[in-house]
Parts: structure tokens; sequence; C-alpha cells
């Protein structure tokens, strides 16, 4: 099948700037997309909410715009202390934490949904957030839980089995504290599992499809 652009419910449309065979690190595709990564929720709706990823299907597995930090198991984010990927050395500071919204980032079990402005890699890779949300009663690496509706990401919820099957999802992320790319459609073939994975485990330099936002002129159709 063609790949076709996507148009979005925003006038948006999403097409493949580069296909999973190409795949590009998640730096190499914020650059050369200048920022306009689908974002987790684009993903969802594409992956999970219709099947419009049919038509952009070369693209998958691919990166999403923001990042997931998260501090380690059962621990908590320290005031005034720095956020570090424990693999890959990546970098949120202090000052851009305390600034989040939506709840307390210092509280356990909590993840940070970060939509990226820039990065600086002049010493190591410093990331610097455009917003922070806090995502309370993050769900466990593994383990099924509701879409948050805001994010995307999946938190814990006390029935599973009476959502819908769009509302369920499954996080993947490391044991350690981390400050990660989030994956959409990875795997090796795309299925009603791997719809709903958002993963947040890849090391950036794995080379995913690289999907693109654009401007789109023809009128909202959806």
């Amino acid at each position: 099948m063609v790949d076709k652009n996507v148009l979005l419910p925003s006038g948006q449309a999403v097409t493949v700037r580069r296909p999973y065979s190409q795949g590009a690190t998640y730096l190499d595709a914020f650059k050369e997309t200048k920022g306009n990564l689908p974002g987790n929720l684009t993903h969802k709706y594409l992956l999970v909410d219709t099947d419009l990823y049919e038509q952009v299907k070369s693209g998958y597995s691919g990166w999403a715009r923001e990042v997931l930090a998260k501090p380690e198991n059962g621990q908590h984010f320290q005031k005034g202390i720095d956020i570090k990927d424990a693999k890959t050395g990546w970098t949120i500071p202090a000052s851009y934490v305390k600034d989040a919204t939506g709840g307390d980032p210092y509280k356990p079990g909590i993840g940070l949904f970060i939509d990226l402005a820039s990065f600086d890699e002049n010493k190591g890779v410093v990331l610097i957030p455009k917003s922070t949300v806090v995502v309370e009663n993050l769900q466990e690496s593994g383990e099924a839980g509701k879409v948050d509706e805001k994010t995307g990401l999946i938190v814990k919820v006390k029935d599973f089995g009476a959502l819908e099957w769009a509302e369920k999802g499954w996080n993947f992320y490391p044991e350690t504290e981390s400050a990660r790319p989030l994956a959409r459609g990875y795997g090796p073939d795309l299925y009603y599992f791997n719809w709903r994975l958002v993963v947040g485990y890849l090391l950036p330099s794995a080379g995913l499809g690289m999907l693109e936002l654009v401007a789109q002129l023809a009128p909202k159709q959806l």
C-alpha cells in the first residue's frame, strides 16, 4: 500500500518523512522535522481510535514527540536535583521540574510527560521542555491500565475489565531513573496489542520511522 497523508481533526496532516526501514535516531528525527513529530495522542488517534495508520504504515515503528521522565522504581524526584537518565545521561534541569503542571512532581508513582522545545548538546544532552505535565498513578511497566486522556500515557485503574478497548493500554519503561523519548507502534508487526503500547524504554539512538506533522490547506474533514 502506498502511503498517503492523513488529515487530522486539527486541520494538520501526518505524512511519512522517513520510513522505518530508513530509521532515524530521536534527535535526528526531532531536528529533521523541526520538532514537528506527532505527539503521543496523535499516534493514539492513528493506531487505536481509527485505522488511519494504514495510510502511513511504513512510518511505524515511529517516534512520538514527547519524552517520559520517571524516577527509579519506588523512589521520587528530589527538589533542586536534575533528572538524569541512568543509561544515556540525558538531563532535565531541576528548574524545569519545579514548573511542572497538573500535580506534585516530587511524589512517588508519577511520570513527567515532557513536550520538548529544544535540547542542548554542548555538554551531553540537556532537554529543554516547552511544557511538563505531571501524570499521577503512572501504571507500572508491562502492566495493563487506562489511557490518560491528557497525555496518552497509561495510568492505574481499579477495574481494567470495564474499560472500552480504546481506553486500554500498556506502558513500558526502565526500572531506573530515566528520560526517554516515546515510541508507538513498536514491534515486528502492527496488531491490536502493540497499537496500545506506549514504549518509553528505547535508547534514543535507536533507528525508528519518522512521521511528521505538516500544514494542511484543505478544510477540516474529520
